[in-house]
Order: structure tokens, then sequence, then C-alpha cells
């Protein structure tokens, strides 16, 4: 047992660390040599030799620190054990004991920890993927592809299926261009919204790959890249595009009059405003003006935005190599899916059971027995992994629209804009807006409509209050107290 309030001596704290230390190792030891039967458990072991390995480092740095005794009380110590400091050994025995009595009296109910509670276990472990993810297997980016299609510079992919467009999208969606025009803010919000998805995924899937050092290591690369100029190449479209990395095309417009030379080195003129000045004396009073400095601020913020543009572009491509393995088994399982017959999906189901020791029970469940079972648009029931994929056995009711039933989470959050519910919110006199989405109960509606209500009125404009009136001598009174003054001859 260890004492967790009491400090003791720093070289009892270093022999803390230390059997801390070899805990940790003997138990990463014995997670690796047990051998994982499915995708997930393999999962569920990198995560938890993640932690272990992360309190090694928590650990080797406190010692490292105790090590390197800085304010030199750790010698100190070590010269008061072997009597150097002082002649009476004796007293600094009594001393020292003196001092761990009246630390117990101060605290007699002292809590401890027992050595396994400090180490965590396989039941500690929590990782969530979506069904679309595979327990980490694949990549989810059905909401990145919404928003790719949206996009203003995008060019509609050709109208097959929904799958089939997803399937491009998935080749070619870490595969960029050196066309920039109309990719404006929302592209950059989208390519962040990619990155982080990319990054959080590696995390959830890959816990013991370095993924600090690789995304500094992008970060460093960039810059490098940034500074020499490149551009992307239009090429070997079938691979990850990496950038071309050489000089900046050069400006359009950029000869001079004869035709040699750059535009900017000419004398007296201004490569922002793209005009060619006589007279140096009005060149620089140019330079002063706010068009001028107006344009000036507009080519920082443009090369600013192109700079954070290009960072994205190229970190995703990167981000796309190292999960390549699970872009390319990605897509294979989106052409599995178009191809499979029902009842080849029903086998490979099947088969999944039997390896799912864990969830063996759960998915070997038939779908008989089950009312209102959803079917399909042949008419013939659903397959059961989508009917539990979408929870489609999960009851939502709405108070609103008249405790009305929708299964499964999708159903239940598209009503909030169909027309029951619009009903039910005008039968309320309330707006049907954005801020009422997930409400189902009429007095929640109420009670928050209320709020926003008052919070609006306190917002708004109160001419009454704030409308201000001044007289002719200077003073200054509110819009009521000028009225109410120059009612009785006073102004």
């Amino acid at each position: 047992f260890r004492v967790l309030e009491m400090s003791s001596t720093l070289l009892e704290q270093a022999r803390s660390f230390h059997e801390d230390v070899e805990r940790l190792e003997k138990a990463t030891v014995e997670i690796l040599l047990e051998h994982a039967k499915t995708h997930k458990d393999t999962i569920i072991q990198a995560h938890l030799v993640n932690k272990y390995l992360t309190k090694v480092s928590e650990r080797s740095k406190q010692l490292a620190d105790l090590y390197r005794d800085e304010d030199g009380a750790r010698k100190e110590e070590i010269n008061a054990i072997a009597g150097q400091s002082s002649p009476n050994v004796f007293s600094i025995f009594y001393d020292r004991l003196r001092e761990i009595k009246e630390y117990h009296r101060k605290f007699p109910n002292l809590t401890v920890e027992k050595p396994e509670d400090f180490i965590p276990t396989l039941e500690d472990i929590e990782v969530f993927f979506t069904g679309e993810e595979g327990n980490g297997k694949f990549l989810d980016l059905h909401r990145f592809f919404e928003k790719y299609i949206n996009l203003p510079h995008i060019k509609k992919i050709p109208e097959h299926s929904f799958n089939s467009d997803y399937l491009t999208y998935l080749k070619i969606y870490f595969k960029f261009d050196n066309n920039y025009k109309d990719k404006g803010p929302e592209y950059v919000e989208y390519l962040q919204e990619l990155v982080d998805y990319h990054i959080d995924f590696l995390d959830r899937s890959q816990p013991l790959f370095p993924k600090d050092k690789a995304l500094q290591k992008m970060d460093e690369e960039f810059q490098d890249v940034w500074k020499e100029g490149f551009t992307w190449p239009t090429e070997n479209k079938e691979k990850i595009n990496k950038p071309h990395i050489g000089p900046a095309p050069p400006p359009a417009h950029s000869e001079n009059a004869n035709g040699n030379g750059n535009a900017s080195d000419r004398p007296n003129y201004c490569s922002y405003c793209k005009k060619q000045f006589i007279k140096e004396n009005v060149y620089n009073a140019h330079l002063k003006e706010k068009k001028h400095l107006r344009a000036v601020k507009n080519a920082e913020e443009d090369s600013g935005f192109n700079k954070k543009r290009l960072y994205l572009e190229y970190k995703l491509s990167r981000l796309a190599e190292l999960l390549t393995e699970q872009i390319e088994s990605t897509k294979e399982n989106i052409e599995k899916k178009q191809a499979r017959t029902y009842d080849e999906i029903a086998a490979e189901l099947e088969h999944e059971d039997e390896a799912e020791e864990s969830e063996s029970e759960e998915e070997e469940e038939e779908p008989r027995g089950i009312q209102n079972y959803p079917v399909g648009w042949d008419g013939k029931p659903i397959p059961y992994w989508l009917y539990k994929l979408h929870g489609l056995g999960i009851e939502y009711k709405c108070e609103i629209c008249g405790n009305t039933s929708y299964w499964g989470r999708r159903a239940f959050e598209r009503h909030f804009q169909e027309w029951r519910h619009a009903h039910g919110m005008r039968c309320l006199k309330i707006p049907n807006t954005r801020h009422f989405h997930e409400i189902t109960t009429m007095d929640d509606a109420v009670n928050l409509y209320k709020k926003i209500k008052a919070d609006q009125w306190k917002l708004a404009w109160k001419s009454d209050i704030e409308e201000e009136f001044e007289d002719t001598e200077g003073n200054v009174f509110s819009k009521k107290t000028y009225e109410d003054l120059q009612r009785q001859g006073l102004i």
C-alpha cells in the first residue's frame, strides 16, 4: 500500500515512482502477451498500452526532476541520513519520527491506494466509433461529402446512386489542384473540419502512433515548402498528390513596357495597385493614400488566407498518406455493399457474429417478433444489421406533435422541420426556429420562448430611455424627461 496524502521523503518518492514504473511495464507486457480475438479487442488493448506508456512517461519525468536535484534538497536528505549534516544522528532521527507521528495524529483516517487501483484495466477503456467506421476499419466521411458537394466551386459529381457519388469522393477528396477560384471561407472551414476528423480518427484507431511528432513534422515541412513555393501536380491522379517544390509561378503582367524584366523592379511602380508613376514625389504621396493602404492590407489578408488554405490542403494530403489502408478499405467496403445481395450480407454478418464473441448473442437475434419491422423498397424486411445501425428499434415521442412516435434517431431529427411539428409550434404561437430543436414537450417550448423574448427585450432599443435630447443650453436629457420638461414649459 502507498500513502497518497503524505509526501514522505524525496528518497521515498523516488522509490515509489520506480515501483510504479516497474508495475506499469509488467502490466504492459501482460497485455501485449494476450491474444486479441477481434479487431475491437486490438484497439482496446492499444489504448490501454498507450495509457500505461503515458503514465510511465509522467513518472520518468518526475524521477528525472528528482535526480536533477536543482535545489539540492535530495543531497541534503542523503547527508542527513548519513549523519554528515549534524553530529547528533539520534536527534535527527527522533525529530523525523516526531513529524510522522504528528502528521498521523492530524490525519487519523488516512486513505491509502492499492497498487492494483493505480493501474487501469481493459474494463476502464471506452473507445467510440460510428457504425460506418467499423471499430476503426473504415472512415465515415458522409457528412463531409454532403458539405463538399454544396461548396460553391465544386462541380457536381456525375449523378449515379448516392454510394457511387460517395465512392468517387473517397478517391479525390485528398487531391488538390492549383485553381483557387471561389475557394473562400466555406472551403477553409470544410478543410479544417476534415483535418480535425482525420486527427481524431487517427487518435482513436491508432493510439500508439506518435501523432504529435508526425503533426509537428508536417508543420515544419510545410513552412519549408511555403518559403520555396510549391504547386500541386496535375498528373498521377490515382496516387495521393504530393506538393511539387519549386519556384512559384511568376505573376501575370510582370514584364515592363519593353518586354524585359519584372514590373515590380521598375522605379516608382506600385505592385499593390498595379500603377506606374513618372515622378517620384507623386509616387511617395501615393504610398500614403487610403486606397493604397487598403490595397496593402487586402493583399496581406489574402496572403494569410491563402497560406492557411494551402496548409490545410497539405496537412490533409499527408494525413491521407497515414490512413491509406483505411481509405482503401473504405472504398472496398462501399463497393462490396453495392454489389452484395441480401444473402451475402446475411452470411457475412453471421461470420462476424462468430468472431465477435462478446456481441454474438445480440447479433444473432432474428427480426422475428419485432412489431412494425420496416421494409425496403422491394417490400421485403430490411437487413437486421441496418435496423440496428440506424437505431430503428428506439422510440422517440414528441408531445408537440400530439405524442407521435418516431423510430430511429434520423427520423426524430428530421421531424422538427416537417409539417406536423411546425403545425404544433404554430398552435403554441411559437416560431419553429433552430432554438427549439430537440424540444419535444410543450412546457419546455413555452418556457424557452419566454426566456428568448425576455433576452431580446433586454437587447432591444428603448427610445424612452436610450434616446437623448439636448436643449439650447447643451443639457442632455432622456426622451421622456425632455418631453415632460417641455410640457411644463421649463424648456
